[in-house]
């Protein structure tokens, strides 16, 4: 089996545990999650700018602690969960390294 690099490439079924990668797309039942790690603020990310000019605050799932007058220190991992289709469609949630 190979991965002809075209779209996100070869589909397997997990039944162990497996580690997240940057833009890994896995699916789960009827829905599809976009796994995305990166640095920076969380602030900068479109996703968030976009919820906020469509005023979709309620489908943005942000850390506890997350602050953004002080996001710009912040130079930790972050963790972006975007989800496509089934009862959760349109969700993103985003983590931070401890």
């Amino acid at each position: 089996m190979r991965d002809l690099g075209v779209g996100y490439g070869v589909f397997v079924r997990q039944e162990s545990s497996f580690v997240l990668k940057d833009n890994m797309l896995v699916n789960m039942g009827d829905a599809y999650v976009v796994i995305n790690i990166f640095n920076g603020p969380l602030s900068q990310d479109q996703d968030l700018q976009d919820s906020l000019d469509d005023h979709k605050q309620n489908l943005i799932h942000l850390p506890r602690d997350f602050d953004p007058s002080n996001d710009y220190d912040d130079d930790r991992q972050r963790l972006k969960i975007k989800i496509f289709g089934g009862p959760s469609g349109g969700e993103v949630f985003f983590f931070r390294a401890c």
